[in-house]
């Protein structure tokens, strides 16, 4: 008879928040990276097919001597969000099917490679990678890509991060 409790859900939301907040926490630049990611043209819009998004990965595993990662559309239709899975293996939303999201997880998987599953996803070093990758690929001029960094308060690596340097230092645990 009476009425349902909301109790429940209540925990659910807080145990949600709270997890989201650990892994800001963990990873501090990880929604600004999204918020700068979303000011270019095309970032959230599906413009290469299935062959498309394998080529711009494995165009970004050759540069960096990684062992190709198979990048593949979400089987859900419906999914929001693309994610790098540590078996080597990229999830693409269908609205990310651009070379702009295929760079941003072939960067994750590039640097797993190097400095193994970090706690930072989108740190200094895997933000280094990506801007790399974005600037071989003329996504934009470098200036303007580095420039738009700089005033959303993200920070990168520059030479430490370069293909030459990372293949020098070897993948990591090795």
């Amino acid at each position: 008879m009476g009425g349902h409790s909301n109790t429940g859900l209540v925990q659910i939301t807080k145990a949600f928040v709270g997890l989201m907040s650990g892994v800001e926490l963990a990873d501090p630049q990880q929604m600004r990276v999204y918020a700068w990611e979303r000011k270019f043209r095309y970032s959230e819009e599906e413009t290469l097919k299935k062959s498309g998004i394998q080529e711009w990965v494995n165009w970004a595993c050759d540069m960096y001597a990684v062992p190709h990662i198979l990048c593949k559309p979400d089987p859900n239709p419906k999914a929001k969000i693309s994610h790098y899975w540590n078996d080597n293996k990229i999830s693409l939303a269908r609205k990310h099917m651009n070379m702009m999201v295929c760079l941003h997880e072939a960067a994750h998987g590039i640097h797993t490679h190097y400095f193994g599953f970090p706690a930072e996803a989108h740190g200094p070093e895997w933000l280094g990678i990506y801007v790399r990758l974005l600037t071989k690929a003329r996504f934009a001029p470098k200036i303007a890509i580095t420039a738009s960094l700089e005033a959303a308060g993200l920070l990168y690596r520059k030479g430490c991060v370069s293909p030459g340097t990372l293949k020098k230092k070897g993948p990591y645990n090795r």
